[in-house]
């Protein structure tokens, strides 16, 4: 089990300001981990203004008594920072808490991710074995030195990241931390009912609809469902009842609708990814069209000699469709050529096989590749 080269305390005691802080879009452990080290430090040295900054948190952490110590409006001369504590990311993921970072006079990293598993401050504790930055807060804090307060947090923390012990992370030194924690005064059961498993009826509404339309993938071993935009305005959905969205943004026919949905997820503060459009302020994943369908064209051409070729459109306006057309027309009048024709469709077989039949039944010559 490894433990950190420093001492947190000696690190700290003559520090006047002292900043924690965790990752954007706070989770459990990022709560339970960060909320304890503040308790910890203010407990420790009085003398000390520990502030914990963070994103304003889901609703159902608000039923946690102390959320309030979180100042979410990211306030001060960050100049002040003696000392700033990074818990379960690097810095460069703390949102409005990163410019106290980058001017504190000294920082500490604690993280679990092995993606960071050099560390990203002055003072690095990163174990990728372990399974949450509060199983680490609790190796630092040590059992002695906690109280009821701060056990609950480390509980909240390591119960949340491992999935209630089911997750692979889940290690013997977690479960005698979770066995040693459950012996102070606070009711560990109503904490995950309230924090982790409880859920609205709009959740389980919305839930069992996904369940309903789900299909499975890679030999059964991905379960994939979905809500479309008609169970998104049935269900009256809210979105602050979720913990988090992936948004099939290439999928909306209209920039409006997009818009208005993504707009409202950002405002409830729930974590978001978008796949295929990269949208402000939301992680994006992405295809690699341009490069993909260049190579695609450049090999038609180059290896099989292709002289007529008719490309496929998808819904028009949809940024997918748009860059993968540029491409081709791109490598065309590189090899001073030109479109052979162009059908119009929507992305759907049944358009795409109409339109086609349509060319045909007119005597267009036929081309020697399609590209859609």
């Amino acid at each position: 089990m490894m433990t950190p080269s420093f001492n947190l305390l000696e690190e700290c005691k003559d520090a006047k300001n002292i900043v924690v802080t965790g990752h954007i879009k706070p989770d459990g452990d990022c709560i339970g981990s960060t909320m304890a080290m503040t308790l910890y430090l203010s407990e420790k040295l009085p003398e000390a203004n520990v502030r914990l900054l963070l994103e304003e948190p889901m609703p159902h952490f608000h039923v946690l008594p102390e959320i309030g110590l979180i100042d979410s409006t990211f306030g001060g001369n960050p100049k002040d920072t003696d000392v700033c504590i990074v818990l379960d990311t690097n810095a460069g993921r703390t949102g409005g808490a990163e410019k106290f970072f980058e001017e504190a006079k000294k920082t500490i990293n604690i993280d679990h991710h092995i993606s960071n598993k050099d560390g990203s401050a002055m003072l690095n504790f990163v174990d990728p074995d372990a399974s949450s930055a509060s199983e680490l807060v609790y190796r630092i804090i040590g059992q002695d030195n906690l109280d009821d307060v701060i056990a609950k947090y480390l509980y909240l923390g390591i119960t949340h990241d491992t999935g209630v012990f089911r997750f692979s992370n889940t290690s013997k030194e977690t479960m005698i931390a979770a066995a040693n924690l459950i012996t102070y005064d606070f009711d560990f059961s109503d904490l995950l009912e309230k924090t982790y498993y409880e859920k609205s009826y709009e959740q389980v509404l919305t839930i069992s609809g996904i369940v309903a339309k789900a299909e499975r993938f890679f030999g059964e071993k991905v379960v994939y469902g979905y809500v479309d935009y008609e169970d998104y305005v049935k269900n009256k959905l809210n979105p602050a009842d979720f913990d988090g969205a992936v948004m099939l943004t290439n999928t909306y026919n209209f920039p409006d609708e997009q818009e208005r949905v993504c707009a409202r997820f950002q405002r409830a503060g729930v974590p978001m990814l978008s796949l295929e459009v990269e949208v402000p302020n939301m992680s994006c994943i992405k295809t690699e069209n341009y490069k993909g369908v260049r190579s695609l064209a450049e090999h038609l051409i180059d290896h099989h000699n292709v002289k007529r070729v008719m490309y496929v459109n998808g819904v028009k306006g949809n940024v997918e469709n748009t860059i993968r057309r540029q491409a081709l027309l791109d490598v065309l009048t590189e090899h001073e050529m030109e479109l052979l024709a162009e059908l119009d469709s929507d992305f759907s077989f049944f358009s795409a096989y109409r339109e086609m039949n349509q060319y045909l039944d007119d005597g267009n010559e036929l081309p020697e590749a399609i590209v859609c």
